[in-house]
């Protein structure tokens, strides 16, 4: 008959054990956080955020082609047999011009994205990332997840000195 221990890891310890018994193996006392690559939080939390940040600005320019929908609209109108009759001519600019305003804006979005995804990785910009952070929270609902979060890191004493020390020293 099997008993409660026999489906129990034989790597890690019983449920009767504490962590810090004199004879708790040593390989099971980790920090209260024990990053993969031997960063700390603060390191970890930057390296997520920037690499979301990238995320969002692709995202963004996806986002950014819908617009050439509606320049796509006024070309078409204006190349139409009737494109003089009836106003059409002041329909199809105001299409091209609401289009190509809101992609150029959305397309600027983007790369100011992923610079604040690249400055965040480096360390440098503090304003700059802060800014961006703000107005990510303005891209409901993943963009203010992001924003939220990445105010809530960037407020923290130790990242704005990590921001003042510079970029990290390469590997």
């Amino acid at each position: 008959m099997s008993s409660n221990r026999d489906y129990l890891r034989r790597d890690r310890p019983t449920p009767g054990e504490h962590p810090y018994d004199e004879d708790y193996d040593d390989r099971f006392r980790r920090p209260r956080y024990a990053s993969r690559y031997g960063m700390t939080q603060d390191e970890d939390h930057l390296r997520i955020l920037s690499v979301l940040y990238y995320v969002l600005g692709g995202l963004t320019l996806l986002g950014g082609m819908v617009p050439l929908v509606f320049v796509m609209i006024g070309v078409i109108i204006l190349n139409s047999p009737a494109g003089g009759a009836g106003g059409a001519e002041e329909a199809a600019w105001f299409f091209m011009g609401i289009g190509g305003l809101i992609g150029v804006l959305l397309l600027v979005q983007a790369v100011c994205n992923f610079l604040a995804g690249a400055f965040l990785s480096q360390r440098r910009h503090y304003v700059f990332c802060f800014v961006m952070a703000c107005l990510a929270c303005l891209h409901m609902p993943l963009g203010t997840i992001l924003g939220v979060f990445t105010l809530l890191v960037l407020s923290r004493p130790t990242v704005k000195e990590m921001f003042s020390m510079g970029p990290p020293e390469a590997p």
